[in-house]
């Protein structure tokens, strides 16, 4: 081939699987160390040296160093090392990647000055849980917000502390609709009325209420349609209330109302000549049966 002939079309792409070729010989790892393209995926191996390793810190290249804090495989010392870098994207990857890392990486993680680090670990299953629990006390209520909304089976006094936190972003995402984390949180009973009665996260709490008559009937007249969006699908939503809400005025409302195991009775055909007869709003508020 000429040497000025244009690179294969697809080089890149070979050389990012080669990085991953489990049979590819230590000289030829080493010289993908120094390629400046890419992901770095070359860092990921399982099979890496102390050599290998040290020589991939030395280099400091970003791509290379953020694959090497994914390395699952990454010996202890080397993640510790990792995580004193000065960039902060590499010591997030370090969290990432730190599976069943001993404590004392976690601590050191936890005491991190950039919210990054700590919005990713409390994110972490993996966090030994009294370290995570200090995260629910961040300064930053944005950190607070992302444990609420990922540790759903948190303790139940690192719960109750979300839950009535004084920033409503924190308690909003601790009582949500829905969580990036299954299962979803079972509440505290005796909070429930308050968080009912708190607009950023009464529509979270309607799932997990009683739904006595007047409290039904409060939720089913809520300006807010996550509110009435979640009263569609309680499975105790009085009969008349479910047909109030599938005569109301947003489509999603009617949309759960209409997927429920028990939907509304069908309106009656009208005969020829005659006008069915609507259902009047003020009717069905004053009609409602428990």
């Amino acid at each position: 081939m000429s040497d000025d002939a244009p690179p294969p079309v697809h080089l890149d792409e070979a050389l990012e699987g080669l990085a991953e070729n489990p049979a590819l010989p230590p000289e030829a790892i080493r010289r993908l160390f120094t390629r400046r393209k890419g992901l770095g995926h070359v860092a990921k191996r399982p099979d890496l040296t102390s050599d290998m390793i040290s020589e991939i810190i030395a280099l400091d290249d970003h791509w290379l160093t953020h694959s090497l804090a994914l390395n699952r495989r990454l010996p202890h010392t080397f993640r510790m090392t990792l995580a004193e870098h000065p960039d902060p994207a590499i010591r997030t990857a370090v969290v990432v990647g730190a599976d069943r890392a001993p404590y004392e990486l976690f601590e050191r993680l936890s005491n991190d000055a950039d919210p990054r680090v700590r919005g990713e670990l409390a994110q972490s299953d993996d966090v030994p849980t009294d370290l995570r629990a200090r995260l629910a006390a961040d300064p930053d209520p944005k950190i607070r917000a992302t444990l609420a909304a990922w540790w759903t089976q948190a303790p139940e006094a690192v719960r109750r502390h979300l839950l009535t936190n004084r920033e409503d972003s924190v308690r909003a995402a601790a009582c949500a609709t829905y969580y990036p984390r299954l299962p979803h949180p079972a509440f505290p009973a005796d909070l429930l009325p308050v968080l009912l009665a708190a607009p950023v996260t009464r529509a979270g709490a309607v799932r997990h209420c009683a739904l006595e008559a007047g409290t039904a009937l409060r939720l089913a007249e809520d300006p807010d349609e996550e509110v009435r969006k979640e009263l569609a699908i309680h499975p105790d939503l009085p009969p008349r209330l479910r047909e109030m809400l599938a005569e109301g005025p947003s489509p999603q409302v009617r949309l759960r109302v209409f997927a429920r195991q028990d939907p509304p009775r069908p309106v009656p055909q009208s005969t020829p000549g005659s006008w069915p007869t609507p259902i009047s709003w003020t009717t069905t508020h004053w009609n409602v049966s428990s």
